[in-house]
């Protein structure tokens, strides 16, 4: 343990075979007894009302994970993509996996990760997760660069989001997806970034059924 460490508190029967999920954040303050025991804080993102909710549900038998090497966040994506390309293909389609990186000499970078073929149509979607601080919303972040002034997704870069809900519901298999379209344009539109009416914001509320959110990448596809 080291001074600074952050980690998740989870349910102790996550160990006998409960579902994960993130009950609040900690962050080591002090250590004591040779490392035998810490003193630390607890903390949640986003209004006080969640800290209070989450101290309601931790336990002294809860357990704080620390990821020490920053293995999770990439272990998380390959099972997150592996679970969405099986899902799209059980469902009738055709998965293509987008190259990580391309030689210049090929062309440009995709900026996407999937595409999805169905019937001849091709969509193409892009892969997210839940904003950690704060898991009532999506991240939908992009690297900084010629083509991107600000750090947030284009809308016509990709077709859907597909936004894994791993963070909230602690279940690999569930998503949720919407159309890369402006909400000016469409009611069941993404909220644009401030001053950047062609980029989506960052971090849009996700909630499935809110008109905006769906279950299943077919009712995005059947939508106007």
């Amino acid at each position: 343990m080291q001074i600074g460490r952050t980690g998740k508190f989870i349910p102790e029967g996550h160990l006998r075979g409960d579902v994960w999920r993130e009950i609040a954040k900690g962050r080591i303050l002090e250590i004591k007894n040779n490392g035998e025991t810490a003193k630390g804080e607890i903390y949640t993102g986003g209004p006080k009302g969640r800290l209070v909710e989450a101290l309601k549900i931790l336990t002294i038998n809860d357990y704080l994970e620390i990821d020490q090497y920053g293995a999770a966040p990439k272990v998380l994506s390959g099972l997150v993509e592996y679970s969405l390309s099986h899902m799209a293909v059980a469902s009738g389609y055709n998965v293509r996996r987008m190259p990580e990186d391309i030689a210049k000499h090929l062309g440009k970078y995709y900026n996407y990760d999937f595409e999805f073929e169905r019937y001849g149509v091709v969509k193409k979607v892009e892969v997210k997760s839940l904003w950690g601080t704060n898991t009532a919303f999506a991240r939908l972040i992009h690297s900084k660069g010629k083509e991107y002034p600000t750090s947030s997704c284009k809308y016509a870069t990709q077709d859907i989001f597909a936004v894994s809900l791993f963070l909230r519901t602690g279940n690999i298999k569930d998503f949720a997806f919407a159309r890369s379209i402006p909400n000016f344009e469409k009611p069941y539109g993404l909220p644009p970034a401030s001053g950047y009416p062609e980029h989506v914001h960052q971090n849009p509320p996700c909630e499935i059924g809110d008109g905006v959110w769906f279950g299943t990448i077919d009712e995005v596809l059947n939508l106007d």
